[in-house]
């Protein structure tokens, strides 16, 4: 579901203000770019300490950028190319393997259960944000998208009261088949003992017990049947709704 929040949010920031929209100041850019590599550069040395980070890096930047913004280079606008930026972290993020990636992370340092969560999250919004991003390119050129604009409404306004109440239905019927897959994730990660705590009950680490006692057939029929039945009603779940919404537009036209 996060995960699902996250990619929409971002495919539709990116559908709308594409490369031409945002305007921001060069001091604050400079500051912003500043804030970034600040954090890089001190992750290992402050890891301990990711609070102190963060607010660390926030605040400098803050003050460069109020700084820099004050002057006459600083004030210029500069446009920022958002779908660019952020196609191209998606095209980052999908050349490598997702499950070696999550494997990669979870092997170094077994998350907790939020790690876990927001391990998910971080590595699996690629999809709905490129279908997000694609319903946003057919909304914006609607009549009740270029009234709001001509009307003078702020572009965020334009996106949260306009855009997204259209193009949700397309992140809702998704929704289920994220789910069956972040359960197979899951259960695959459990499975090989990089997973869920072991006091937190899954599915996999069942499965992965039943190779200390393999006379105890009903330790993998259980569990898998369990995972069978739900990926299967939830994918149907995705299937239902993704027809009830091609139907709806094709009465819409």
């Amino acid at each position: 579901m996060l995960s699902n929040i996250l990619g929409g949010t971002l495919g539709a920031i990116a559908g709308y203000f594409g490369n031409n929209r945002l305007r921001i100041a060069y001091g604050w850019f400079a500051a912003l770019v500043l804030m970034v590599s600040g954090i890089c550069a001190l992750m290992g040395p402050l890891w301990q300490s990711l609070g102190l980070l963060v607010v660390g890096a926030v605040g400098l930047s803050a003050g460069l950028g109020w700084l820099l913004s004050s002057s006459r280079w600083g004030s210029n606008l500069l446009s920022v190319p958002l779908d660019d930026m952020i196609q191209a972290l998606i095209a980052l993020l999908d050349s490598i393997p997702l499950l070696m990636l999550i494997l990669t992370v979870a092997a170094i340092q077994q998350p907790s259960l939020s790690g876990l969560i927001a391990l998910l999250t971080i590595t699996c919004w690629t999809t709905p944000a490129r279908l997000l991003r694609a319903a946003t390119l057919r909304t914006v050129p609607l009549q009740f998208v270029m009234a709001a604009e001509a009307a003078g409404l702020p572009p965020l306004r334009i996106v949260r009261k306009h855009i997204w109440p259209t193009i949700w239905p397309v992140l809702l019927a998704r929704i289920p088949l994220s789910i069956a897959l972040i359960i197979g994730l899951e259960t695959t990660l459990s499975f090989l003992g990089v997973g869920l705590p072991p006091e937190v009950a899954s599915w996999g680490r069942l499965l992965a017990s039943s190779r200390l006692a393999p006379t105890a057939w009903w330790l993998i029929v259980c569990p898998g049947t369990a995972i069978f039945l739900t990926i299967w009603s939830l994918q149907a779940l995705t299937k239902a709704k993704s027809s009830t919404l091609l139907a709806s537009t094709d009465v819409t036209k």
